[in-house]
């Protein structure tokens, strides 16, 4: 990117089994350089598209748990017992960067959208139930809450699929699972030990992984990120 990502870190106790979070601190539409009109693009991905920084906040908000046995090396060996920081770090700025969607469920109802508008996450999320785009449910109805726990979503980005011999599956347990449900891949197909399971939303005590995986890449590379290796066309 052309503008410098900017990103505020800061220790808190965040409570049980959460290792950290993070997300875009503000998102943007509809400006120079959007490649699509009325979709959300997260701060750091809006700015490297238009060429500019729109904004005057830090891009990504982060928190780490300020009570975790860390491990804070930088070669993956990490102890018995510990977790290590890398990953984590790795993980949420991922989520800073755009691995996030904009879906949430209450009751049974489902809703996707903010202010109107999807964010770029959610464009290319298929319902494998309805065969089609989760975006062409009708938003706030009980439809799209099922699709949202049915255990059926993927991705449909061209370099996402291109990533692995079956496409991508994003996290969609039932009941929803605030923070993690939506905005993960799947952790019953990316295990410990995949190459993919970075982005997964769970993480055991000593397991480290220092690349964000193909899927991930291809992800990124098809929401607009410049990815070595990967070339985005019109």
């Amino acid at each position: 990117s052309p503008v410098t990502t900017e990103v505020e870190a800061t220790w808190a106790n965040l409570g049980d089994n959460i290792l950290g979070s993070a997300s875009p601190s503000t998102v943007h539409r509809n400006f120079t350089g959007a490649p699509e009109l009325d979709v959300y693009y997260p701060a750091a991905l809006a700015h490297q598209l238009a060429a500019s920084d729109l904004g005057t906040s830090a891009d990504i908000t982060s928190n780490f748990g300020s009570d975790v046995n860390w491990y804070f090396g930088l070669d993956g060996n990490v102890p018995p017992g510990a977790y290590d920081f890398v990953t984590v770090v790795l993980h949420e700025l991922c989520h800073g960067l755009g691995f996030i969607g904009s879906a949430t469920v209450a009751g049974n109802t489902g809703f996707v959208g903010q202010s109107g508008s999807p964010f770029v996450y959610d464009t290319f999320i298929n319902d494998n139930g309805s065969g089609g785009s989760l975006l062409d449910l009708n938003n706030a109805t009980s439809g799209l809450g099922d699709a949202l726990t049915g255990g059926g979503l993927v991705w449909a980005g061209p370099h996402g699929l291109a990533a692995d011999v079956a496409p991508p599956g994003i996290y969609a347990p039932d009941p929803w699972e605030p923070g993690a449900s939506f905005s993960h891949l799947r952790e019953d197909m990316y295990l410990s030990g995949n190459a993919n399971a970075l982005m997964t939303p769970n993480l055991n005590t000593g397991e480290a992984i220092h690349d964000p995986g193909p899927i991930v890449m291809g992800m990124f590379a098809d929401m607009g990120w410049g990815v070595e290796g990967c070339v985005i066309s019109a």
